[in-house]
């Protein structure tokens, strides 16, 4: 085995720590976001801090913290203050400006979904509404 030019013999290869990197899952299914249990929702919100009633709903039922004002594709993250079998975090994704979303701003939030997961090991299943296809516009396939 070669290590920067180095050879390194089976015995330190073994004490190498290796990162696996494994490949995510999508599942699409329909219902109540909060129903299943996930470590981690995202529920939506436009750049200023606009959301949906379904959002509204949930933030009334559950005591969410309502989202700030924020650039396109960013991302808040919120402990959540109801019982950890639900979910244990949520997070604001800004993804709607004037009745606009883009392929580009929903990667963007992807990107930044995953970055928090890969930098927080507890967070394994992300449960996710289909970003941009309500007051965004865009086609949900």
């Amino acid at each position: 085995m070669m290590d920067n030019g180095n050879l390194i013999t089976s015995l330190d290869a073994k004490r190498t720590t290796t990162r696996i990197h494994t490949m995510a899952s999508v599942i699409f299914r329909r219902g109540d976001i909060f129903e299943q249990g996930a470590d981690l929702t995202v529920l939506l919100c436009s750049a200023k801090s606009h959301i949906s009633k379904t959002a509204e709903k949930h933030v009334a039922k559950f005591g969410l913290p309502l989202p700030n004002d924020k650039e396109l594709g960013k991302i808040e993250i919120h402990r959540f203050p109801g019982a950890g079998s639900i979910t244990r975090y949520i997070a604001w994704a800004a993804s709607v400006m004037e009745y606009r979303s883009s392929i580009d701003i929903l990667r963007t939030i992807g990107q930044r979904l995953g970055e928090h997961a890969n930098a927080n090991p507890e967070i394994q299943l992300i449960e996710c509404p289909l970003l941009g296809t309500g007051s965004g516009g865009l086609d949900a396939l």
